[in-house]
């Protein structure tokens, strides 16, 4: 009453300011100094996929062509 708003109005207040805050410092990654300098390196040198990845990327794209049950699935 002292807000000049009812109860449930005060709870939802209360209950979205906390989930903002939750949300804000849950939006950044920190990354240590490796992480940093991979990154930059794939940004700069591009990603190459290993050998498993290349396989997964193929079946995708078949599937995505033929459908699951066409591509053996």
């Amino acid at each position: 009453s002292l807000d000049g708003i009812s109860l449930s109005a005060f709870i939802r207040k209360a209950a979205i300011s906390a989930a903002k805050d939750t949300i804000s410092k849950n939006d950044r990654y920190v990354l240590s100094g490796r992480e940093v300098r991979e990154l930059f390196s794939v940004l700069d040198n591009g990603f190459v996929p290993n050998k498993r990845l290349q396989e997964a990327m193929t079946i995708a794209e078949q599937i995505e062509k033929n459908g699951a049950l066409n591509a053996g699935f």
